[in-house]
């Protein structure tokens, strides 16, 4: 029920498909009033998934994953759930094991000849890293940790010296959580691309974008992202995806290196992503590719479109710790004139506004309970 389900759920609708969201948690797309909702909280995930596959055992339905929190119950379900679906949009086992696993993906590009980070190995005894290492790396939970939050554990964090490595990794230890160390190239100008694909044997479609906001050095999720023309990044994103034998609908990461050219591989997420609604803005429907002529796919010029999570947005851009405009590396003038640029939004949608007004209505409390939190001034007016 996460934003990236709102955003198939309205693909799907358009498609004129009856969507179902389903979780053990509220989201987004719990106030959808374009889709069947079925939340029970009571309920493990697992669980929660015998119920649909029985629920939708007499259905022509079709099954997408929209975290990688479900992709682990894919994975351990995956016959029933073949049996149950007419159609699973996630790819094979093997290749969603390999997505899913930080570890496993670096290795996997490296024996693939993927241009990606160098990957340092760590001695399942001690979690040191074997062998010699250059400063500055990389730190990340091995797996996403997505829908499993972990106080005090970043998404990723970079390590300059042995000592900052150790206590990073005796921290990941403490928790129970297997690190990933790689190269860090946080330390260069680079450009954050991703390309949504959906992809079926030989025939594919793919929408680039450059995400602009939060920068790179954050290690967080994009909340303004607009289309760009990059034939080098798709043509990178879509040989991976055949070499990794993938089917159905994916996002690949890359960091190009704007001083030197040279692109990355990051990672590919096994599933549609936040900015899915984007690519369908764009002209390249990910969705609409299974239910049409695939030789259409591409024939359309991808259109120039901005995507843009405006709550979230706000937070990157204006808080204390690291706020883009808080700390004058993005001018109000510029930030203003973003917000005018977006036309594709988290969201909002004409035809499905409550997610928008919930989210609104959040916000606005929020804002509230901390005004009257505050205590009063001592000084004179």
């Amino acid at each position: 029920m996460n934003l990236t389900a709102l955003a198939v759920a309205r693909s799907a609708r358009r498609w004129r498909i009856d969507p179902w969201v389903v979780d053990v948690e509220p989201g987004p797309a719990a106030h959808s009033r374009i889709a069947r909702c079925m939340l029970d909280r009571s309920r493990s995930r697992a669980s929660l998934l015998q119920r649909i596959i029985a629920e939708v055992a007499d259905r022509r339905a079709w099954l997408v994953s929209t975290s990688d929190a479900w992709n682990h119950e894919l994975i351990a379900h995956r016959e029933a759930v073949d049996r149950a679906f007419a159609r699973v949009l996630q790819p094979s086992n093997d290749a969603l094991a390999t997505c899913l696993s930080k570890t496993k993906f670096a290795e996997w590009c490296a024996a693939n000849d993927i241009p990606a980070p160098r990957q340092y190995r760590l001695d399942p005894e001690t979690a040191q890293v074997i062998g010699d290492i250059a400063f500055p790396v990389f730190v990340r939970p091995d797996e996403t940790q997505h829908g499993r939050p972990r106080p005090g554990i970043a998404k990723a964090r970079t390590a300059t010296t042995p000592s900052e490595l150790s206590a990073c990794l005796a921290r990941f230890r403490e928790d129970g959580l297997v690190a990933s160390v790689s190269e860090s190239l946080l330390g260069r100008e680079l450009q954050q691309i991703s390309v949504g694909v959906a992809i079926e044997a030989d025939a594919a479609t793919a929408m680039v974008a450059r995400k602009v906001r939060p920068l790179a050095q954050a290690c967080r999720v994009g909340t303004l992202v607009e289309t760009i023309d990059d034939d080098e990044a798709e043509s990178l994103a879509l040989s991976t995806m055949r070499k990794l034998g993938y089917f159905g609908i994916g996002e690949v990461e890359i960091l190009q290196d704007t001083a030197t050219g040279k692109m990355y591989l990051i990672e590919i997420n096994a599933r549609p992503w936040i900015q899915f609604a984007l690519a369908e803005a764009a002209g390249r429907d990910l969705l609409g590719f299974f239910l049409t002529d695939r030789r259409d796919a591409h024939r359309e010029r991808q259109r120039k479109r901005v995507w843009l999570d405006f709550s979230t947005d706000v937070w990157n851009c204006f808080n204390r710790d690291d706020g883009l405009v808080h700390r004058q590396q993005v001018s109000m003038r510029e930030y203003l004139r973003s917000l005018l640029r977006a036309d594709v939004y988290a969201r909002w949608a004409l035809r499905d506004p409550w997610p928008f007004f919930a989210e609104t209505f959040a916000l606005g409390s929020a804002v509230l309970r901390t005004l009257r939190r505050r205590p009063l001034s001592s000084k004179p007016c």
